[in-house]
Formats: structure tokens, sequence, C-alpha cells
């Protein structure tokens, strides 16, 4: 199956946006910019993925992590697969909340 794929190269808590980075090889995207105001991952980079089911996974240190509800529905078909919210920073809520994912996954989606 062919996925589109972005690298994602960023920064936690960026104050101004930054021109998007962008380059074409084998008919792929890597692109690096600096995309939500707030980052919500334990992470700065991976690589997000596109499938043509409509999955978004990111990929980090060869650990795939399921992004849309598309995706983390398919969590039982794919023992290797993670849930996104396991690289989610904690949130300031109730204990063991994590800071909300929904521009991260609305960005992931809007990608593909």
């Amino acid at each position: 199956m062919f996925a589109a794929v972005a690298v994602l190269a960023l920064t936690s808590c960026a104050s101004e946006s930054a021109p998007t980075d962008s380059i074409s090889t084998n008919g792929k995207d890597l692109v690096a910019a600096k995309i939500l105001e707030v980052w919500p991952l334990t992470v700065e980079e991976g690589l997000l993925e596109c499938w043509p089911d409509q999955s978004v996974t990111f990929t980090v240190d060869d650990r795939i992590y399921a992004v849309n509800g598309r995706a983390r529905g398919q969590l039982d078909e794919h023992a290797d697969w993670a849930d996104i919210t396991d690289i989610a920073l904690p949130g300031e809520g109730v204990n063991g909340s994590t800071l909300d994912l929904l521009d991260f996954v609305s960005y992931a989606t809007n990608f593909c």
C-alpha cells in the first residue's frame, strides 16, 4: 500500500509561524515546518503517513502511532501500532489527562 508521507520537524510552543520547507523525492513530499502554536506531543518530530483507507499515522523511532479515529479503530488489528495519546504531553487538568490533540489531529487529517 502506498502512503503519502511527510517528515515533520517541530518545536514546542512556537510563537510565530515559519514558512514550510518542502522537497519532492520519488513522488513523496518531505515537509519540515512549525505547524502548531502549542505542540501537544512529547516528541519534536516524526513521520506523518496518510493511508488509502483514510487512516493517519505518526511514526517516531520505528514506532507507529494511530492519529485519527479511523487509525485508532484499527489498533486491535495492528499489534505494532500504539495510540497517539501515549506520547501526548500531560495536561493541567485531572490526573492522567493529556493536552488537547484536536489541533494536531485536524492538521494531520487535513494534510492527507
